[in-house]
């Protein structure tokens, strides 16, 4: 089982005792304006059983990641990326985090490390992250990782792209 350590963080793949966690994650009115529409119950039910075999790097579905936090042992949210099956130098990326825990840096700090696993383990060289067009109009322009390159954000749902330079 994949497990991801950041100074503050631990992250390792969810397990079926994350359901209330992830189900919160996805009915929560303050996640679901900063990400998505809101799901059905059976949409959210899907979601989280995809996500629950064990991921290996030849995998189709999301690799999804509880979110720790070190300090206090509570989970605060989930990240994780899904490979693109048609052309496997792109990833997709993302994470949900508990509205307590916005505004930690926890998101930034778990895709930082997030990104480096898929960059360096699996050869990845596009990394995407997808918005609302809501998002996008209010301003939010990209989300700067490291020096090897940025996340960039694009209309929810939609194509778009972000090279991760050499």
């Amino acid at each position: 089982m994949i497990s991801l350590d950041t100074p503050r963080l631990a992250m390792r793949q969810i397990v079926e005792a994350d359901w209330p966690l992830f189900c919160r994650l996805l009915q929560e009115p303050k996640v679901i304006e900063l990400a998505f529409d809101q799901p059905s119950p059976e949409d959210i039910q899907t979601r989280f059983d995809s996500r629950l075999p064990e991921w290996r790097h030849d995998s189709e579905h999301w690799l999804c990641l509880t979110i720790i936090e070190k300090e206090t042992g509570k989970s605060v949210g989930v990240t994780g990326f899904q490979i693109d099956q048609q052309d496997r130098s792109r990833a997709e990326v993302g994470y949900l985090l508990l509205p307590e825990y916005h505004g930690n840096g926890y998101g930034t700090e778990s895709l930082k490390r997030l990104v480096q696993f898929v960059v360096e383990e699996l050869q990845t060289e596009v990394i995407i992250e997808k918005l609302r067009k809501d998002q996008l109009d209010a301003g939010i322009l990209a989300t700067p990782l490291d020096e090897r390159g940025i996340i960039e954000h694009a209309m929810y749902y939609e194509p778009f792209m972000a090279f991760i330079p050499e």
